[in-house]
């Protein structure tokens, strides 16, 4: 008992002089004095503190008191007190556990300093009170404190209160997931699950340290992706790089041989012109040698005519009576159309080819440049979502059975007589199918509309097309996939393995996704809503072709138009 009275007949004794330290604190760094001057006014304040303040007045050559604002001139000298630095360091040797940390203003104020606050470092649910390290002492040393509960400092510790009862909220009611007090626990909670507050802590810290790991753990991988994914986008870089530096060559090597062609048909042309003319010339110069020679014929005879002397005339007659021979002159080609007109024309049609190929080319380029991407999209879940990949099917005539039938520009699919149509490695033979003019690697989706008894496929170009094996049918080898839909069922065929029965058909339209990247084919009806039907996880090694057909003896209808 006698040292209790001690221990709090010092603490008093320690509050009074961390009281007198506050008091005494210099009035600009709030701390106690260092160094401790006296100005005229009689205010004390640390040498630094005040010389520091009266250096931004130089200029002025007024000096003034931080505290009290009475002006000097000249600049006073300053004078130590002496009492003030001992008495000082005494307080600080006698209490050096004092603390002179103001509160700011996210700092939970001590609720028994009076003037300015010092930070609060504990709040008493009991009290409901906040102190700083000074006020706690009693707490801390004083037996009458014993049972009070410290809490870390808190602007809610009345929350931490029960409003009805006036207890701490210490125990955690698991049934009503609400903090409650001890009395609420006899009354109202008598029934529910209770638990130590301090209890469901550590259950709920154990939660978040799991969390935290799982966390640690997602972070892992998302960095181990990051790092994959920052090297992918260096090689899609230097492969972007590539791919220019290629079609820049190529284009350069195009316009090369382009200009190279180009010149030699133009030296061609100019020496086929310089031939040409020269056979004109020669032509000419005959041509003009033989004008002379009848000119000169037709002028003889008209001298002849003239002549009056008949034995000179029939005489001479004789040999200007035969006309010059002529039968070896050439013949002139006098076509209107040019000599080097199909030249020209033949050109225009090379031009319109080259142009056609690059126009194909570029197209094709553009869908394969486009297809470049390293994000795998998600699994989608509506139809909104499916229809970011939808595909327009267009079936290959060259594949189809000579039974099936096609209307509607080629996208409604029917049964019927035996066609004669031309025959192909491709065509199949004995299976009534039909496979699309495309592979298909990537995202898709298509939608099917069927009736009857059919089969919606997907296979490889590789499959067999001739005869009737099972090497030949959808679903019947390891080349394809195939969902059968009848009025009463579906079914689903691979490796000629039959899944069934799957569902009862509640639509006659089908969609089928394909992610080929992660081997996922998935089947859906298609109404208001998706229904899965049936989904396959495999490993696709080929580009696979959307296929179609018929059973041998049943009948029915598909209908592949463009999705609406």
């Amino acid at each position: 008992m006698l040292s209790s009275k001690l221990k709090l007949n010092r603490h008093c004794l320690y509050s009074e002089m961390a009281e007198a330290a506050l008091a005494l604190c210099c009035p600009v760094c709030l701390d106690v004095p260092r160094n401790p001057v006296t100005i005229p006014c009689g205010h004390s304040y640390c040498k630094s503190c005040i010389t520091d303040c009266w250096d931004l007045e130089d200029q002025k050559s007024v000096y003034s008191c931080p505290q009290c604002r009475q002006t000097f001139s000249p600049r006073p000298a300053l004078k130590t007190n002496t009492m003030l630095a001992d008495l000082a360091e005494k307080l600080k040797n006698l209490v050096p556990e004092v603390s002179l940390c103001y509160a700011e203003l996210d700092d939970v104020p001590c609720d028994v300093c009076t003037g300015r606050k010092c930070k609060a470092v504990k709040s008493c649910l009991v009290c409901v009170v906040s102190f700083c390290e000074l006020h706690l002492k009693p707490h801390r040393v004083s037996p009458a404190y014993e049972g009070h509960k410290l809490v870390t400092a808190s602007c809610k510790i009345k929350e931490m209160i029960c409003p009805t009862h006036k207890k701490p909220l210490e125990i955690y009611c698991k049934t009503e997931k609400q903090f409650v007090c001890l009395l609420c626990v006899l009354k109202e909670h008598r029934e529910h699950d209770i638990v130590p507050a301090a209890s469901e802590r550590q259950s709920k810290q154990r939660e978040i340290e799991e969390m935290q790991r799982n966390s640690e753990k997602r972070i892992q991988r998302r960095e181990s992706e990051l790092t994959k994914l920052t090297t992918l986008m260096e090689t899609i870089r230097s492969s972007a790089r590539e791919a220019v530096d290629d079609m820049e060559k190529l284009c350069i090597e195009l316009t090369d041989c382009i200009k190279a062609q180009s010149l030699e048909i133009t030296h061609l042309i100019r020496a086929q012109e310089e031939t040409t003319i020269r056979q004109a010339e020669s032509v000419q110069e005959q041509l003009q040698h033989e004008i002379s020679e009848i000119q000169q014929r037709d002028a003889d005879l008209q001298m002849l005519l003239r002549s009056e002397d008949d034995f000179l005339f029939l005489q001479s007659i004789r040999s200007l009576s035969n006309p010059p021979m002529c039968e070896n002159s050439p013949r002139v080609n006098l076509s209107h159309h040019g000599f080097f007109g199909h030249v020209r024309k033949s050109g225009s049609e090379r031009k319109n080819r080259i142009m056609a190929l690059l126009e194909e080319s570029h197209v094709q380029l553009s869908e394969k440049v486009q297809k470049v991407q390293i994000f795998l999209p998600l699994h989608p879940k509506h139809r909104e979502d499916f229809l970011q990949y939808s595909y327009n099917l267009t079936l290959d005539l060259n594949t189809a059975h000579n039974n099936l039938h096609f209307s509607e520009g080629n996208t409604k699919l029917t049964w019927g007589t035996v066609q004669s149509n031309p025959d192909r490695p491709e065509r199949f033979d004995r299976w009534w199918q039909v496979l699309n003019t495309e592979g298909l690697t990537g995202c898709w989706y298509w939608e099917v509309e069927w009736s009857g008894t059919v089969v919606i496929a997907v296979s490889y170009k590789s499959i067999n097309t001739k005869g009737p094996g099972n090497e030949c049918g959808f679903g019947h080898n390891d080349q394809s996939w195939c969902l059968c839909c009848t009025s009463s069922q579906y079914t689903f065929w691979h490796s000629n393995t039959e899944t069934k029965p799957l569902k009862i058909p509640s639509s006659s339209r089908v969609g089928v996704y394909l992610d080929h990247g992660r081997g996922n084919l998935s089947f859906y009806s298609v109404s208001n809503t998706m229904s899965l039907i049936h989904k396959v996880q495999t490993t696709f090694t080929q580009p696979v072709y959307p296929g179609f057909g018929f059973r041998l003896g049943f009948l029915g209808s598909i209908q592949v138009s463009p999705i609406a």
